[in-house]
């Protein structure tokens, strides 16, 4: 019981400590991934230039072409960028041919590469033919400082619990 006891509480500590490192940049303050895309609107094989601000510098940034910004299906085309040191990239992403008329999304991630969570993202849409302009933008308000804080708590009952156990043995 002891092993298993030692066992959650190293568990939760590694996930704790795996939240913290994704908090913030190595040289502090919050990231905001952001991008812009040019040009907004083209043919099949259009080459996108996207330009990126906020990502943590030492994670890649997946660039994608998708059906939709908030759609995680398998994107139409994707490809990867590493980010300056102060968090900005530059990459070209091409509207694949055979792409149908219509509207999609260009976007931008970052992944936990222990987890495979993404914790932060952006899209800008992109017509493809004629198809009209809608809104842009797209944010998953996941934050890992409240990961961090729900770590934390699952840790300090665990040990809680933990400690109770022990008392009774």
């Amino acid at each position: 019981m002891k092993k298993l006891i030692v066992l959650v509480l190293a568990l939760a500590l590694a996930l704790t400590m795996t939240s913290l490192a994704f908090a913030a940049p190595a040289g502090g303050g919050e990231t905001t991934l952001r991008i812009t895309i040019s040009p907004r609107a083209g043919p099949t094989g259009t080459a996108i230039t996207v330009t990126g601000t906020g990502a943590h510098p030492d994670k890649p940034v997946t660039v994608s072409f998708v059906v939709s910004g908030e759609d995680w299906g398998p994107p139409l085309a994707t490809t990867d960028v590493t980010p300056n040191a102060d968090g900005t990239f530059e990459v070209i992403i091409t509207v694949p041919e055979g792409t149908a008329d219509g509207t999609y999304a260009v976007r931008a991630s970052q992944t936990n590469p222990l987890t495979g969570n993404i914790f932060h993202y952006w899209w800008n849409s992109f017509v493809v033919g004629a198809a009209p302009m809608p809104p842009t933008g797209g944010e998953m308000p996941q934050s890992a400082r409240g990961t961090a804080i729900i770590g934390l708590v699952l840790l300090a009952w665990l040990l809680g619990a933990s400690l109770g156990q022990l008392v009774r043995e």
